[in-house]
């Protein structure tokens, strides 16, 4: 889930936000933009660039066996979501 720099999913808090998806039984990694540059750049926390960052993401996901992956955002986290989406074959 890709979220804004100010821990929201669009307009809705990502707390709030979590607990429409606590009925569920998935696990959701939430990434947080905090320079406004749509992920481009990657995601400090696990690389310093973009194609890292991706190298990061699909190794935790083998390292925790994920199948199945979706990737979402709101407004312009939508397209940092489709763009991952598309590298992590999402």
């Amino acid at each position: 889930m890709f979220g804004e720099n100010q821990n929201t999913i669009g307009s809705m808090p990502m707390n709030i936000f979590h607990h429409f998806l606590e009925g569920i039984n998935i696990n959701v990694i939430y990434l947080l933009g905090q320079h406004r540059m749509l992920y481009m750049n990657g995601v400090p926390e696990l690389a310093s660039n973009y194609d890292d960052t991706i190298s990061s993401l699909k190794a935790k996901l083998d390292e925790w066996g994920v199948k199945d992956i979706y990737c979402a955002g709101a407004f312009t986290t939508g397209y940092a979501a489709v763009v991952y989406g598309l590298e992590l074959q999402a």
